[in-house]
């Protein structure tokens, strides 16, 4: 049994979609986990029995410098206990994914399980952001024993890596890097295998199995503060490489493209994952 934890936020843009694709592509049983944020309780209702699990949570405000009840570790780690409660955690396989992310592959179950096998771990890992190290609930597997008898953790509590371009990062997932160092595991890394690229860090296959949009859940770039910059569309490499442009020019030249790829999911998806593996 495969247990899928996800995340779904503002809106039900994704819920489908992911949905679809897991139910196209697993040969294998799985049962998804996910929590719904910032909507009604009917649109939540609307909602609930598509998945084996579901729990509706109100967003806070957000700061993984605290242990906030409500930001996205925490809706993670309270997942994992209610999967822990009916999985074999030692023979089970644990993924975490990220709402707007999901399998292109039919044999992307075989091909992750493989690596997590032999490696502990398998995770996305997108050096193209700035030399990203860290591994990513985006995407990761391993078994639900192993997550939880190391007490791994996507909290940061302070931990960071540093970037190529020498920054300083925290964000979800340093800590978990730290700890599988720490137990000597050489996590397997599912890395950016597109031939095609409409946007140097968004909408990307990882291994040829996994696509993650990204920034699916980003908000209006027309109301972006500058504080916020990770909420609106824009990116620390979209900051780097438009140094001349604003974050909210920025944010609505990516938001234009962001809904342009979206509709070209919805009305055909694998010509648009075909284009991005070069074919």
């Amino acid at each position: 049994m495969i247990h899928i934890l996800t995340c779904h936020v503002f809106d039900d843009s994704w819920i489908d979609l992911q949905l679809k694709h897991f139910k196209q592509h697993t040969k294998q049983d799985f049962k998804i986990y996910s929590i719904y944020d910032c909507v009604s309780k009917e649109e939540f209702d609307k909602h609930q029995h598509k998945w084996d699990y579901a729990e509706q949570l109100v967003e806070g405000e957000i700061s993984l410098e605290t242990g906030d009840p409500l930001n996205h570790p925490y809706k993670l780690h309270h997942l994992v206990n209610i999967m822990a409660e009916s999985a074999d955690l030692e023979n089970d396989w644990l993924v975490f994914i990220d709402g707007d992310a999901w399998p292109v592959s039919d044999n992307w179950a075989d091909h992750a399980i493989e690596k997590a096998e032999k490696h502990k771990v398998c995770s996305i890992k997108r050096l193209e952001n700035d030399g990203e190290c860290r591994p990513t609930p985006i995407f990761f597997m391993c078994r639900p024993k192993f997550w939880i008898e190391n007490n791994l953790t996507w909290y940061p509590e302070g931990c960071y890596y540093t970037g190529t371009s020498g920054r300083r990062v925290k964000d979800v997932g340093c800590k978990c890097l730290y700890q599988l160092e720490d137990l000597n595991v050489d996590w397997y890394p599912l890395l950016r295998s597109n031939k095609l690229n409409h946007h140097n860090l968004w909408f990307g296959i990882y291994d040829d199995i996994i696509y993650h949009h990204s920034k699916g859940f980003s908000r209006d770039p027309e109301k972006c503060r500058t504080q916020e910059r990770d909420a609106w569309y824009v990116s620390y490499t979209d900051m780097h490489n438009n140094p001349n442009l604003s974050l909210k020019e920025i944010g609505i030249k990516n938001k234009q493209l962001s809904d342009k790829w979206y509709m070209s999911l919805i009305n055909n998806a694998d010509t648009f994952y075909n284009e991005l593996r070069g074919n």
